[in-house]
């Protein structure tokens, strides 16, 4: 009989107590005999130290069960002949699997591991020799979702249970997210290092493609100041130095719109257009160099379908994007080759596709053909160009709302380039001609006779150049080399237009236009004035005309393009 007593200082004591009673039979008058107890004799066992070691013990066992169970890695524990007796929460959470569904390790095996490597993983966490024993093994577990995640394994021993059965524990790390972590970063680190060595060859490229033409521009040059020098000689030197300055120059705008790009500063200057407009005068330009390299040009579309396609773009960044994909078919495509332009238009899409019996593009290229600082293979490359200008036509058609792309079958079997915009309409009664500028040949040169000009730029070369150019045209022109200056010219010689540059030390070109608007004299006050900067761009002629300024030429300066922008400005009497 186990019993809490009470001890003399009042502390409770846990007992056990086993006795035996001795008892007389006694007889009495009148009655049956009866039994009495006249003895016992028993022991008493002090169980309070047992006591409080088994209670110690249920809950040292109460705590480990609940470390067990809440540990963050997964932990299971069978018995040596595969029985499973315990899998704490993080292995279930994780593998979708409750100790109902795999009660053993053969269970468990049959929905984690492949086939083949089941049998050999198996015996040796089960037997505990070498293997996952003293060293982590790893392995790709199956889950109960069909995952597949990668687990680091630890075996240990338990040693015995009731009835003399071996246990052991397995314990796992869950790598999965680390190795994902792992190759995510390997493969940016990849592509990093990809993109530097795109950059570093890009450097070199533009390097080289800066150094050629100034290399013809330079030694022309010497070659025209010797005294023996032939005239068609130094006509053929005129023309080398212009075309170099004209390829310098576009490689100037593409690494400007590579930075506007980047930066996300590229701006349109849309409104109405006939597409076909732009379509037509990207047509003119290239045929010349397609003619010369011996690329037949076929334009498959019909005008006379439509009497114009109309949508709202920029024109001037549409015929770049014409140019570009026009360019790059000629530029890949060997002599005696051709280039097809054809067009689909539906009601509110149009789809212009160039494709050319060039040396085509290699399916692993194409996915990454549009990419900053990418080529394909340079052994190809032939022609002069950073290679930027794909990526700046698929910047200016996304901001247009479409898309381009390309499509080739493989090296030697040419390639299309195919750009989808999206239209108003494809009828109208007198469709807008809104391309560029006409051509330098069929622009008619226009005379500034008397008609008086204040020149400003801080550069000596520039400011000669314009000088010379406005004089070549009749126009009476004072040039000066200061904001300050400028201002007193105004006040001196109240000209018909200002051309003023933008940066200059002290007086900016912006402060020269604030001075001049708060003038007292009303002909200097509100003299019309020409921005000329080398910060070229949609933005910066935004901001140019916010500040007030008439209008806005980017340098290098077009000769006839400054003397058309200085018509446009002055009163038709002025010039004679």
């Amino acid at each position: 009989m186990r019993l809490q007593l009470i001890d003399t200082g009042g502390v409770i004591r846990h007992v056990l107590m086993r006795g035996r009673a001795f008892f007389a039979v006694s007889h009495r008058t009148g009655s049956s005999p009866f039994r009495k107890a006249v003895r016992l004799l028993g022991i008493v066992r002090n169980l309070s130290d047992r006591h409080i070691y088994q209670r110690a013990l249920a809950e040292s066992d109460q705590r480990l069960r609940w470390a067990l169970q809440h540990a963050p890695i997964p932990i299971m524990i069978h018995l040596d002949d595969g029985q499973i007796i315990e899998l704490n929460r993080a292995w279930q959470r994780i593998t979708g699997y409750s100790i109902e569904e795999i009660p053993t390790l053969d269970a468990w095996a049959a929905v984690s591991w492949d086939p083949l490597n089941t049998r050999t993983m198996l015996e040796e966490i089960y037997r505990g020799v070498d293997g996952l024993h003293g060293s982590p093994v790893e392995l790709a577990v199956r889950t109960k979702n069909g995952e597949i995640r990668q687990w680091l394994f630890y075996s240990s021993e338990l040693g015995k249970m009731s009835q003399g059965r071996q246990a052991r524990m397995i314990s796992a790390v869950d790598l999965t997210e680390r190795k994902a972590a792992e190759a995510e970063r390997n493969f940016a680190l990849a592509q990093a290092e990809a993109a530097n060595r795109s950059k570093d060859q890009f450097l070199a490229t533009l390097s080289h493609e800066l150094r050629t033409p100034l290399n013809a521009i330079l030694g022309w040059i010497f070659l025209m100041k010797q005294d023996s020098v032939q005239p068609e000689v130094q006509k053929e030197g005129l023309a080398v130095i212009e075309r170099n300055a004209r390829a310098q120059s576009n490689l100037i705008a593409d690494l400007l719109d590579i930075s506007r790009i980047v930066s996300g500063k590229l701006r349109l200057e849309p409104r109405p257009i006939n597409f076909l407009s732009c379509l037509g005068s990207a047509l003119d330009n290239i045929r010349p160099s397609a003619e010369e390299k011996g690329v037949l040009v076929v334009n498959k579309v019909d005008s006379s379908v439509f009497v114009g396609i109309v949508m709202y773009g920029d024109p001037v960044r549409l015929e770049q994007v014409l140019l570009n994909v026009l360019a790059n078919a000629i530029k890949f495509t060997p002599s005696e080759g051709s280039v097809e332009v054809s067009l689909e238009v539906t009601d509110s899409l149009m789809r212009l596709t160039v494709a050319d019996t060039g040396i085509g593009i290699g399916r692993e290229f194409l996915s990454w053909l549009f990419d900053r600082f990418s080529q394909a293979d340079e052994s190809l490359r032939k022609d002069r160009g950073l290679g930027l200008g794909l990526t700046i036509s698929r910047h200016i058609v996304e901001l247009h709302g479409g898309r381009i792309f390309a499509k080739s079958e493989g090296p030697g079997k040419g390639a299309s380039f195919t750009i989808e915009l999206p239209i108003i309409s494809t009828q109208l009664a007198d469709p807008p001609n809104e391309g560029l500028l006409p051509d330098e040949g069929e622009r008619a040169l226009r005379k500034l006779a008397d008609v008086k000009i204040v020149a400003v730029d801080d550069n000596a070369d520039a400011r000669a150049f314009v000088d010379q150019v406005l004089r070549l045209h009749g126009a009476k022109v004072v040039s000066v080399d200061t904001g300050a200056k400028a201002i007193e010219a105004v006040l001196q010689y109240h000209p018909d237009v200002v051309v003023c540059d933008l940066m200059m030390p002290e007086m900016d070109g912006y402060a020269v236009l604030r001075h001049l608007r708060t003038l007292g004299d009303e002909g200097a006050k509100n003299v019309p004035v020409i921005a000329l900067t080398a910060f070229a761009g949609a933005e910066n002629r935004l901001k140019t005309q916010r500040a007030g300024f008439q209008l806005h030429l980017d340098k290098p300066i077009d000769p006839l393009r400054l003397i058309e922008t200085i018509q446009s400005l002055i009163k038709p009497e002025t010039v004679r």
